[in-house]
């Protein structure tokens, strides 16, 4: 009597240990896998490749450079219906002295930068001096000219470092580990046929003498002209994640600067 109940004990026990066994089981193979992000995957991106990236085609409004007024065209990169990038167009007139405009984008978010590089611009400084009668008197301006291309044997040259804008192309890496900025770029510009300074350094009752400055640091432009797609590279914060992404331009050979499309990491 004592060795079955003793049996039926360890029956019991046994059966109880296959139950428990069996749940478990089934509870670790219905647990999801988790696979490790690969990060290579994460931490650069193939220009062009949409796998993995939310993209944004945008339509035949998003154009600057072609108004006769100042324009800007915001792109909210991530759909959180943020503004993240401006692009925007500035454009001056003075009477008898021509047009001016320039072409650029601008970080309107925090959590937004653009990939850069650095380059050495090369500066000329020009020094001319123009003479002319005007109301009785003689009119002298001392101009200091700081200009792209050398006019003059005598023209002094330097050279400034200043970072750019980074044109990237279909099939180009970008990477975490790139230069990134936050600031206002732009593609492209025109400059004014006057002086950015000017001062009256001498002045009596037959003569007035000027110094002016003309300034123009910045002789380098944004490539992509023409019919070729242009790609710039971005980078934004995530909470604690970054992502990667660009935005697709076509800019033609006039004003116009067509924005296509964007794209960020999922």
């Amino acid at each position: 009597m004592y060795n079955n109940k003793l049996i039926k004990f360890y029956f019991s026990l046994f059966i109880a240990s296959f139950i428990l066994f069996t749940f478990s089981c089934k509870n670790h193979e219905d647990s999801p896998v988790i696979i490790p992000i690969d990060p290579t995957k994460v931490n650069q991106i193939i220009i062009g490749d949409t796998k993995d990236m939310v993209v944004t085609v945008l339509n035949n409004d998003a154009t600057v450079g072609f108004m006769v007024e100042d324009s800007y065209y915001n792109l909210d990169i991530d759909r959180d219906w943020k503004d993240d990038i401006r692009f925007y167009e500035s454009r001056n007139v003075l009477m008898g002295l021509g047009e001016w405009y320039s072409v650029g984008l601008s970080c309107i978010s925090d959590s937004i930068k653009l990939n850069t590089y650095p380059y050495n611009d090369s500066i000329y400084i020009s020094t001319d001096t123009a003479r002319y009668m005007q109301n009785g008197k003689l009119n002298i301006y001392i101009s200091k000219n700081y200009i792209c291309q050398k006019k003059d044997d005598k023209d002094i040259f330097y050279s400034i470092t200043q970072k750019s804008l980074n044109c990237l192309h279909v099939n180009d890496t970008l990477k975490i580990s790139d230069e990134f900025e936050k600031k206002t770029f732009e593609i492209r510009k025109t400059y004014p046929h006057w002086p950015l300074e000017m001062s009256i350094s001498f002045q009596n009752k037959d003569t007035i003498i000027y110094k002016e400055t003309n300034m123009l640091t910045d002789c380098h432009y944004f490539p992509g002209y023409g019919t070729s797609y242009s790609y710039i590279g971005l980078l934004m914060k995530d909470g604690i994640r970054q992502k990667l992404g660009w935005i697709k331009l076509l800019i033609q050979e006039g004003r116009e600067t067509h924005i296509l499309e964007t794209a960020i990491q999922k």
